[in-house]
């Protein structure tokens, strides 16, 4: 009598298909968990850039126009770094793993409170 030494074609191939049909169901869900975390995380980033520049023309009121514009100040993002106001030197964007370059613009909200906006251009390109 002949004892079964290893698994049959048709086994391996039913193997096979099992995983494809659970790697087909996965990848797709972990690609939009990944690019959602990603939003997130660059959101984030946004905030607390923002925040800085919030936080820089609060201490030096001076700096903030008086008239009523649409933008009453500006400040690039590398300007942020070199008054220490950004902790990192290079601000990645975590969606595209580019170095993050953009301008903080000052403006009033509807309460007349500072509001602060990052863009991703460059402070001469704002208003």
């Amino acid at each position: 009598m002949r004892t079964k030494q290893g698994f049959t074609l048709i086994e391996l191939i039913a193997i096979i298909v099992v995983i494809a049909i659970i790697a087909l169901t996965t990848i797709p869900a972990i690609r939009s968990s990944l690019k959602r975390s990603e939003e997130r995380a660059y959101e984030t980033q946004v905030k607390l850039i923002e925040k800085a520049a919030l936080g820089y023309f609060t201490e030096n009121p001076e700096l903030v126009s008086s008239e009523n514009i649409s933008v009453l100040a500006k400040i690039s993002l590398a300007d942020l770094k070199r008054k220490k106001l950004v902790q990192t030197q290079k601000v990645i964007n975590p969606k595209t793993g580019e170095s993050m370059n953009g301008c903080v613009a000052i403006s009033r909200d509807r309460y007349n409170q500072y509001k602060a906006t990052y863009y991703e251009s460059t402070c001469s390109s704002i208003f």
